[in-house]
């Protein structure tokens, strides 16, 4: 191989990498704009249950977890439900006590998106 064949085949490398990199970054772009009114959903839905959390007083013992669902807090009325666009969802959210904070992680199930690590 000469000279003039390794700088051609460095220049296709050099091409494919950046294409490579240049696509990635846009799928990740691209997830990340699908899922922010996702992720919004999850966060109004642990705020509606922090709330519900407060007026019921229904903290966790420590190092114990308890699920809130969209059912209990539509049937208490904090909300009435989770929708986007046309596509029902359901959800719930996982409150825990380590010992010093309580956490509050929520869980949303719609057609075309799910919370990683969602439980029926």
């Amino acid at each position: 191989m000469n000279l003039k064949q390794m700088h051609r085949i460095s220049v296709i490398w050099g091409i494919v990498l950046v294409l490579l990199v240049t696509g990635l970054t846009a799928i990740g772009f691209l997830y990340k704009n699908k899922s922010k009114d996702y992720k919004e959903m999850e966060n109004k839905l642990v705020n509606f249950a922090e709330k519900y959390v407060e007026a019921k007083f229904l903290y966790p013992e420590e190092n114990q977890s308890l699920r809130i669902t969209l059912d209990d807090l539509k049937s208490n009325d904090y909300l009435e439900e989770l929708k986007k666009d046309d596509d029902v969802c359901d959800g719930y959210v996982v409150v825990s006590h380590d010992g010093f904070v309580y956490h509050y992680k929520g869980f949303v199930k719609c057609p075309k998106y799910t919370t990683k690590n969602y439980e029926k």
